[in-house]
């Protein structure tokens, strides 16, 4: 989520800009996680201006709802940041109401939302198994930082990390999985779908 947020905020005009957020839903988990990385990278970009945000349930109608909101109350808002696909579905419908384009937006309804469903990825080319030596995951892979999991949110007591996760970080290989992801995702989120014709 962080490093997309990234590409978003680095594009905004002149650096400075007005996002928000349709979320989760309140006080979930995955919801706390993602908003936490994306409130760590806006952090970095003084320029930018966090306006608001609202839950929109994991669905795209009340995302659509809370988007739309949004949108009324904050018209020159120069982008939206959503929590998942469901979301996104709805940010969409929102924009496209206020006839709102951009082009990664344009990108976006042309892969996921126009073109039939099974032409959003290759299947065969995630296979690590079909397609050992081209495999692409067509998504960007992010092995998980435990710290970033338990943010906002105390660790039980007695809580350890564990073992193998540890033997990762010393000996390097959680960093070779993060280059090993990096070097083999050549077909972008926002590509043209790799099946279209």
């Amino acid at each position: 989520m962080a490093s997309k947020v990234t590409r978003v905020l680095t594009e905004a005009p002149g650096g400075e800009g007005t996002i928000m957020r349709a979320g989760g839903l309140l006080n979930d988990s995955s919801d706390m996680m993602r908003s936490t990385g994306a409130d760590k990278v806006i952090a970095e970009y003084p320029g930018i201006t966090f306006a608001g945000e609202l839950p929109g349930d994991w669905t795209p109608e009340q995302s659509q709802k809370a988007a739309a909101a949004l949108l009324s109350r904050f018209p020159d808002t120069h982008g939206i940041i959503v929590q998942n696909d469901d979301t996104a579905t709805g940010a969409i419908a929102a924009i496209r109401a206020e006839i709102l384009t951009k082009d990664n937006i344009v990108a976006y309804i042309e892969r996921y939302i126009d073109a039939p469903v099974e032409t959003h990825f290759d299947a065969t080319k995630i296979s690590r198994v079909k397609r050992p030596e081209d495999w692409d995951p067509q998504y960007e892979l992010i092995p998980s930082d435990i710290d970033e999991q338990w943010i906002n949110q105390p660790k039980p007591e007695g809580y350890t990390y564990p073992e193998e996760y540890v033997k990762g970080r010393e000996d390097g290989s959680y960093e070779r999985i993060v280059q090993q992801f990096k070097a083999h995702s050549k077909i972008k989120l926002l590509d043209k779908s790799p099946l279209a014709g």
